[in-house]
């Protein structure tokens, strides 16, 4: 029997080609990111830094470049999206506060302290958003005080609503 001398290691097991686990793994010297959450993912899209292999990553880019280029369309279409978004929460919320075993009431009968302070100002995002969106269709809408001839945004929206079913 032959004793046989090890050989120097060069980080690869001799059968496999695969690296030995003592041998040190390079760091990745890119400095892309992957953020996992949102303030992450918007320092690292403003620095220009945002590792485009995720999802977030991509639809973000995207967003920011349509911005760039059209924003108009872009723009409506985010706003749509929130309001979409806001009127339906408001409607699953209201319509659980009008059950009568509703588990967001307490025994006085209010609201939940979180719905009571911030039911206002969903109210008035939903309100802003729609007017922004009748001035992006390139109308004025009215507002309370507004003298000048303009669109109550209820009709505007009644009019869109009977337009998109014919």
């Amino acid at each position: 029997m032959t004793e046989t001398t090890p050989k120097e290691s060069t980080g690869n097991t001799p059968d496999t080609g695969q690296r030995s686990a003592t041998k040190k793994r390079r760091r990745n010297l890119s400095k892309k990111r992957r953020p996992d959450d949102i303030p992450g993912l918007v320092v690292a899209l403003n620095e220009g830094l945002l590792d485009q292999r995720t999802h977030a990553a991509r639809d973000a880019l995207a967003v920011r470049d349509a911005l760039a280029s059209d924003p108009r369309p872009v723009a409506t279409a985010l706003v749509r999206d929130a309001l979409a978004l806001d009127a339906v929460i408001m409607a699953r919320i209201s319509a659980e506060l009008l059950r009568p075993d509703s588990k967001i009431v307490d025994e006085s009968g209010q609201p939940h302290e979180l719905i009571r302070l911030h039911w206002p100002d969903v109210r008035g995002g939903i309100i802003r958003g729609s007017k922004a969106l009748v001035e992006l269709a390139g109308r004025k809408a009215s507002s309370a005080g507004d003298s000048g001839p303009g669109e109550d945004i209820s009709t505007i929206i009644l009019q869109e609503s009977a337009a998109h079913e014919d």
